[in-house]
C-alpha cells in the first residue's frame, strides 16, 4: 500500500486517494507522510471499485493530466484508510453498498464533516436516502402516485400490476408485469432459483404516465452541487425504457426545449433536498403534470466532459488550500465486520452476476419506457 497522495505516483492505474496505511495493507498507527504536489487533485469521487469506469471522462480526462484534477477513492479500501487529504468528497454508488460498507462510509464522512475548512461532502452517506426509502418517503409526501415495497415484508393492499427490481442495481426491470399476486409469486420463486433474495428486491407498483397517444417520456437531470442539469427526454411506446426505440424532428425539438428551458428545476431541486443528495442523477416523468420519481442514481454514467458539467464540478472544487492530512479513526471491530462482508460477497457476486443476465423480461419489454433503472 502507499502514503497519502502517493498515488500522484501511478498515473496509468486508478488511485487510491490518500490512503494512509502500514505495510502488507495493515492499518498503521501513523499516517505515512503526505506528499504534496501542485497538480494534487482536490475533488474525491468515492465509489465501488467494479463501477468506477462511469465518471472516467472526468478522472482520467479533466485537468493537466489524468488524474491532476479529480481522483478515485474505493469504498473497498476504506477499512484500510487512516487519512485523507483536503478536497471535496463526492460519496456515489450508495444504493450498491452493503450495511457495513454504509457504515464506513458514514463514519469518514462524519469524521471529514468536522474539518469544514479543509473537507466537504456531497451525498453525505449517514442522510441520503437510498432507492427504497427515497421511494417510500416520495409516495408518503404525495409526490409519487405508486408505491415500493421490499419483497420480504407484508404487500398490504398492493396494487398490481406490479414488477421486480433489484434494490441494489441500476440494470433495470427483472420481470414485465405481474397483474396478480400469483405472478409475483412465481416471479419470486424464479428470483431466488436465480440466486437472489427477497431482502434485495422492491416489489414496484406499475404507474402509467404514457399520454393520449400511448407515448411514454422519461426525463433526466442532474445535480452538482447547487447545479439542476437537465440531461435528456427519451421517448417509447414501451413502459420500461432503458434507451431510446423512437426519434424524429418533433421529439428532438422537445428535447431541446427541455434542455434549454430546464421546466422542472425547481421541483426536482426539491426532491434532491429531501433526499439528501448533492450529486446523482435523477430519472423521471410527470403524470397530470406532475413529476413522478423512479429514481436518483448516485453513480450516473458519464459519458464525455461537457461545458456545463465541467463548470459544475469546478463549483463544488473550491478548496484551493492544500493542508495536512485528515486523520481517519475507524473501529477495528467495524473494520473487521466490514472484510468478513466483502469476502463473503466476493462469493456471491458471481452468482448474481448469472442471476441478473438470465432474468430478462418478455422480448420487447426492455428498452420499452416508463420506469427507468
Amino acid at each position: 500500500m502507499f502514503g497519502a497522495l502517493s498515488f500522484l505516483l501511478r498515473p496509468t492505474r486508478p488511485p487510491r486517494a490518500g490512503v494512509g496505511v502500514g505495510s502488507r495493507g495493515r492499518r498503521s498507527a501513523v499516517a505515512p507522510a503526505p506528499v504534496f504536489e501542485a497538480a494534487a487533485p482536490t475533488l474525491f469521487y468515492v465509489v465501488t471499485r467494479r463501477h468506477a469506469e462511469v465518471m472516467a471522462p472526468y478522472v482520467m480526462g479533466w485537468g493537466p493530466a489524468p488524474e491532476r484534477r479529480m481522483a478515485f477513492l474505493f469504498y473497498e479500501e476504506l477499512p484500510q484508510v487512516t487519512s485523507l487529504p483536503s478536497g471535496t468528497y463526492v460519496f456515489a454508488d450508495l444504493e450498491r453498498l452493503r450495511p457495513r460498507q454504509l457504515e464506513l462510509a458514514s463514519r469518514v464522512s462524519e469524521q471529514l464533516a468536522k474539518e469544514p475548512e479543509q473537507a466537504s461532502v456531497l451525498n453525505d452517506p449517514r442522510r441520503a436516502l437510498r432507492r427504497h426509502d427515497l421511494l417510500a418517503r416520495l409516495h408518503a409526501a404525495g409526490v409519487n402516485r405508486f408505491r415500493v415495497v421490499r419483497a420480504c415484508d407484508p404487500w398490504p393492499e398492493l396494487r398490481f400490476p406490479v414488477f421486480l427490481h433489484e434494490e441494489r442495481s441500476h440494470d433495470g426491470a427483472l420481470t414485465p408485469l405481474l397483474h396478480d399476486e400469483r405472478a409475483l409469486h412465481r416471479a419470486l420463486r424464479r428470483a431466488r432459483l436465480l440466486g437472489l433474495r427477497r431482502r434485495d428486491l422492491l416489489v414496484t407498483e406499475f404507474c402509467d404516465t404514457s399520454d393520449a397517444d400511448g407515448l411514454f417520456r422519461k426525463y433526466s437531470a442532474f445535480r452538482v452541487g447547487d447545479e439542476i442539469l437537465p440531461r435528456h427526454v427519451l421517448f417509447s411506446r414501451g413502459w420500461h425504457l432503458k434507451r431510446p426505440d423512437l426519434e424524429s424532428e418533433a421529439f428532438e425539438h422537445e428535447r431541446r426545449r427541455y434542455l434549454d428551458d430546464n421546466p422542472h428545476e425547481t421541483q426536482l431541486r426539491e426532491i434532491f433536498e429531501l433526499a439528501g443528495i448533492g450529486f446523482g442523477r435523477i430519472d423521471y416523468s410527470l403524470l397530470d403534470g406532475e413529476i413522478q420519481v423512479w429514481e436518483i442514481n448516485t453513480n450516473p454514467t458519464v459519458s464525455r466532459r461537457t461545458q456545463s458539467l465541467t463548470r459544475a464540478f469546478e463549483a463544488i472544487d473550491r478548496l484551493a488550500a492544500r493542508r495536512s492530512p485528515l486523520p481517519i479513526h475507524l473501529a477495528p471491530d467495524l473494520v473487521a465486520a466490514a472484510e468478513r462482508e466483502q469476502r463473503v460477497a466476493d462469493r456471491l457476486d458471481g452468482l448474481r452476476r448469472i442471476g441478473r443476465k438470465l432474468a430478462v423480461s418478455v422480448p420487447g419489454q426492455r428498452g420499452g419506457a416508463g420506469y427507468a433503472s
